[in-house]
């Protein structure tokens, strides 16, 4: 194809038409490129990526008001809106080992309770506070970590969270 107007008059350059045909041969697709490196499969791919892509932003233009924004200036943030809490997320994983810990703890305070209330046949046995507070240390430890975690804010003001993380 030669150039007609422009700095480049009279030079050529060389195009290919990808051409695609529907089964029913109701519908036809073009696709010029200079790509000559890429096989006419990877052409029609990247197109089609290209139109989900297009696609994609005309649905978040229509649906979520893209083109509303009269200026694209940036603006202080509010200092008191609620955010998120950073040092939520990572206390999360504790709750879990300590959720865990504290089954298991149940598990072997439980047992350890029900051998010390029944003693063998013609002996007798005294339970204490204190040995009643050592068979329930770990699940007193577990559900200490568990009440940590829900004293932590699930949301905070902006102007903490800079100052918390």
């Amino acid at each position: 194809m030669d150039i007609t107007d422009g700095p480049r008059k009279g030079e050529t350059f060389a195009m290919r038409q990808v051409s695609l045909f529907d089964t029913a041969g109701t519908r036809q697709m073009h696709i010029l490129t200079t790509r000559r490196d890429l096989p006419a499969a990877e052409i029609r791919y990247r197109m089609g990526s290209r139109w989900r892509q297009e696609n994609h932003y005309r649905y978040a233009r229509i649906h979520f008001d893209l083109d509303s924004y009269d200026n694209y200036r940036a603006t202080a943030d509010d200092p008191d809106r609620m955010v998120p809490n950073p040092a939520k997320k990572p206390a999360y994983q504790q709750v879990e080992n300590a959720r865990r810990a504290l089954a298991r703890a149940e598990t072997v305070s439980d047992a350890e309770l029900l051998a010390a209330h029944s003693p063998q046949p013609g002996t007798s046995v005294v339970l204490t506070n204190q040995m009643i507070d050592t068979i329930n240390a770990e699940v007193h430890t577990a559900e200490t970590a568990l009440a940590a975690h829900h004293a932590i804010p699930a949301r905070l003001p902006l102007s903490r969270v800079s100052t918390v993380t």
